[in-house]
């Protein structure tokens, strides 16, 4: 068995410790000279990292049944397809869970294929909530007189395009389209607890806000 002085034991240690702060000034060195081309390197194991959003805020309800569930209708709903959007879903589902605290339905303007719907009525096993769900849209594309001829120009990959309609299979559901019934619904002195937008041009907006207003819980745009 090979035996080694107290002294060799010593250096051995003192080049692990040099070689560690070797490691450590080499890889500020690096993240110095990306820093100078705007670019910044993170170290990205245990974190989040998906649609834009990067944190070391914990993470761990991705790894809970109910919102595996819940995202799995979602991707349901987007035949098939996901958009690893996991955080932007849980805040959705969040805000659905707290605006059951007051009387009211539930709202979403810009449904798409209904990802994340489908993923709030079955975290909330909507079927058992007793109340109504509005999801607005047109379906078919975004109703292109809203926008001015130069949007239409960008927009036009949009026409003709078919938006699934695979929701959650769900009681007193609402499909609502092509624009927003701004009237009728608040004339009727129904109330709002939960309200999701996605609208994305000046019209949208405008009537969005006119549902959204007195909502009396939670208000996602």
């Amino acid at each position: 068995m090979a035996r080694f002085h107290s002294n060799q034991l010593k250096n051995f240690g003192d080049w692990g410790a040099d070689a560690k702060r070797g490691m450590q000034l080499l890889v500020r060195s690096i993240k110095q000279m990306f820093g100078r081309f705007g670019i910044a390197i993170y170290n990205l194991r245990g974190r989040y990292a998906q649609d834009g959003l990067l944190t070391a805020h914990s993470c761990s309800f991705r790894e809970d049944r109910s919102f595996r569930e819940a995202y799995a209708r979602g991707v349901q709903a987007s035949k098939g397809i996901d958009p690893g959007f996991e955080w932007r879903v849980h805040t959705a589902l969040w805000a659905a869970q707290t605006s059951l605290r007051v009387d009211g339905d539930f709202v979403e303007c810009g449904v798409n294929a209904g990802f994340i719907s489908s993923a709030i009525m079955q975290g909330l096993a909507w079927n058992r909530v007793g109340r109504r769900f509005y999801l607005i849209d047109t379906f078919v594309g975004p109703v292109m007189e809203q926008y001015s001829a130069l949007e239409r120009t960008a927009l036009e990959f949009f026409l003709g395009s078919a938006t699934s309609r695979r929701y959650y299979p769900a009681r007193r559901l609402r499909v609502c389209g092509p624009r927003l019934p701004t009237r009728g619904y608040r004339q009727s002195g129904a109330s709002i607890s939960h309200f999701r937008s996605v609208a994305s041009n000046g019209t949208g907006d405008a009537n969005s806000m006119n549902w959204a207003a007195g909502v009396g819980n939670s208000l996602l745009c």
